[in-house]
């Protein structure tokens, strides 16, 4: 593997155990789990890596990825 797949392989596992996700498996193990819980996640979820994406894109157009020699 890279270092880039390495690092986001990495990142993927750190990303597992985010507060988000410890969350939403308390949400999951409760007794008597509302429907809505699930909603409230996906909402949470969704909105937050739409939040991080788009410093990351803005990062990542300037970048010159031919450096990088990516196949």
């Amino acid at each position: 593997m890279t270092g880039l797949e390495v690092l986001a392989v990495a990142l993927g596992m750190r990303h597992g155990v985010d507060p988000d996700h410890l969350a939403a498996v308390d949400g999951l193990s409760r007794v008597r789990p509302s429907p809505f819980n699930g909603v409230l996640f996906a909402i949470g979820h969704g909105g937050l890596v739409t939040l991080l994406a788009f410093p990351a894109a803005s990062l990542l157009k300037g970048l010159d990825l031919e450096a990088f020699h990516l196949p």
